[in-house]
C-alpha cells in the first residue's frame, strides 16, 4: 500500500486547499475551463495522488466525457476521452448509489473491476477515490482520483475532501455565467447531437443492409448456377458475368453499410497509436500496393488514447485506401503521429493527439471539402467508392471523443489529420 500522508500534515493540506478552492475563480476572474484545471491541481497537490479528472455525463447519460484529467508528475493537463455507460453498467451504478466509490484495490473491487483490462491495467492505476458531482439533487458527473504505481487505502479525511471537491465542482459550475457554461460544453453538446443522429442513420442503414443482403443472395446464387450450366446459350453469357461483377459490387456495399452501422465489435481499452500502427503497417502497406509505399513516423511521446483497437485499425485503413486511391500513378503515403497542444481549433484543451494521414495525389474541390464525410457522398468515378469509408471514420473517430479535419488542394493532394484526446502521457 502507498503510504499516507501524516494525520497532522493531511488536515493542515486539505484545510489549505479548502480555503483556496473557496476564493477560486474570484480574484483574479477565471475561465470555467481553468476552474477545473485548478481544482484537479489542487487535488493531486493536496492528496499526492497521480491522476485527479472531472468527468460530466452527456446530455442523454449514455457517456462520461473527461472534462479536464490532470497528471501530477508529468504537470500536463487533457480532455475529451470518452466512457460509455453500457460498457461499464457496475461503475455507473455505483456512482449513482454512493456519495464516494473507495476503492484500495480497483482490479478486484465489484464497482470498478470491470475498467481493469480496458482502462486500470494499461494505465497502471490500483487505487480509486471517486465522487459523484451533483447538481439538483442529480448526478452529473464524477470527481475521479486515480492512484498509480502501489494500492492506496483511503482515509476518511481523504475520502471526505473527494466530496468535497466534487461540491465545489457543482459551486464553481452555478456561480460561472451561464454564456460561459455553454462556450466550454458547445463542442459536447454539438457532438452528442451529431452523433445521435448519425446513429439513427446508421441503425436505418444497417436495417436496410441486411435486408438488401438477403435479395443479393438469391440473385448471386442463382446467377453462379446459371454461370456454370453448360446449356446456357453463349449470348446470355456476357450477361451473366454482368450480373455477377454488379453482384460483387453489391457485396461490397452492403458490408459498408452493416459497417456503418456498426463500426467497432470491440470495447474500447487504452491504446498506444504508434505502437497499433506499427502493427498495422503490413496490413497498409499491402492494401495500399507497390506503387503507394506507406511511410510512417512518430514524433514521440505522443501518450495513450482510449479506442476501440478494430475501429482504430479501420480508420487507417479507410484513410490509406482513400489516399491510394487520390494517386493513380502512384505516390508515398505519409502516416505521422504527434502531440499537438494547440492545433485542432475544437479542442479547449492541450491533451491531444494528432494521426495524419497526407498524399500527393489529386486533391479535393474546395466545392466539395464539407461534404466529404456525408453518407454515400464520394468524388470517386463510378464503380470506385461506396461514399461510406470517410462516414465511417468520422462516426469512430467521435465515439472515441475526438474530431477529423482534412486539408486539401486540387492537383497537389490531401491531408487528413484525426484528433484523438490523450488519455495518458506515458
Amino acid at each position: 500500500m502507498s503510504p499516507n500522508l501524516p494525520p497532522c500534515e493531511l488536515q493542515s493540506r486539505i484545510g489549505t486547499a479548502r480555503l483556496e478552492l473557496a476564493r477560486l475563480g474570484e480574484d483574479p476572474p477565471l475561465h470555467i475551463v481553468q476552474i477545473f484545471q485548478r481544482i484537479c491541481e489542487i487535488a493531486a497537490t493536496t492528496l499526492s495522488v497521480e491522476r485527479v479528472g472531472i468527468w460530466f455525463l452527456t446530455e442523454d447519460r449514455s457517456g462520461l466525457r473527461c472534462s479536464n484529467l490532470f497528471e501530477h508528475s508529468k504537470q500536463r493537463h487533457s480532455e475529451g476521452v470518452t466512457l460509455q455507460v453500457l460498457d461499464f453498467p457496475a461503475y455507473f451504478t455505483a456512482l449513482e448509489a454512493t456519495r464516494a466509490i473507495s476503492a484500495p484495490s480497483a482490479e478486484v473491487d465489484p464497482r470498478t473491476e470491470e475498467l481493469k483490462n480496458a482502462y486500470l491495467v494499461p494505465l497502471d492505476i490500483h487505487s480509486m477515490l471517486d465522487a459523484p458531482i451533483y447538481r439538483e439533487g442529480k448526478v452529473i458527473g464524477v470527481m475521479c482520483l486515480e492512484q498509480t504505481k502501489v494500492p492506496r487505502e483511503w482515509t476518511t479525511e481523504e475520502r471526505d475532501f473527494a466530496s468535497t471537491l466534487a461540491d465545489c465542482v457543482t459551486l464553481k459550475l452555478k456561480a460561472c455565467d451561464l454564456r460561459e457554461m455553454q462556450g466550454v460544453l458547445r463542442q459536447s453538446r454539438e457532438q452528442l447531437f451529431a452523433l445521435e443522429k448519425a446513429d439513427t442513420f446508421a441503425r436505418v442503414v444497417a436495417g436496410a443492409a441486411h435486408d438488401f443482403n438477403n435479395i443479393l443472395t438469391v440473385i448471386v446464387g442463382l446467377a453462379h448456377e446459371l454461370s456454370t450450366n453448360r446449356l446456357l446459350p453463349r449470348e446470355c453469357r456476357s450477361g451473366v458475368d454482368t450480373i455477377l461483377v454488379a453482384s460483387e459490387r453489391g457485396t461490397l456495399l452492403v458490408r459498408e453499410m452493416i459497417a456503418f452501422g456498426a463500426p467497432g465489435l470491440d470495447r474500447p481499452r487504452v491504446i498506444q497509436p504508434c505502437e497499433a500502427i506499427r502493427k498495422a503497417m503490413v496490413l497498409l502497406s499491402a492494401s495500399a500496393g507497390a506503387g503507394c509505399p506507406v511511410e510512417f513516423d512518430a514524433i514521440e511521446p505522443v501518450g495513450r488514447v482510449f479506442l476501440d483497437p478494430s475501429g482504430f485499425d479501420r480508420v487507417l485503413l479507410n484513410l490509406v485506401l482513400n489516399a491510394r486511391d487520390a494517386m493513380a500513378n502512384g505516390g508515398k503515403i505519409r502516416i505521422l503521429v504527434q502531440s499537438t497542444p494547440t492545433e485542432n481549433p475544437k479542442s479547449h484543451g492541450s491533451g491531444q493527439i494528432c494521426i495524419s494521414v497526407s498524399d500527393s495525389g489529386t486533391g479535393i474541390a474546395d466545392e466539395h471539402i464539407a461534404r466529404v464525410f456525408e453518407p454515400f457522398f464520394t468524388t470517386k468515378s463510378a464503380g470506385k467508392g461506396t461514399g461510406l469509408g470517410l462516414s465511417i471514420v468520422k462516426k469512430i473517430v467521435e465515439r472515441a471523443g475526438g474530431s477529423i479535419q482534412v486539408q486539401s488542394r486540387v492537383g497537389e493532394g490531401t491531408r487528413f489529420d484525426v484528433y484523438l484526446p490523450r488519455v495518458s502521457t506515458e
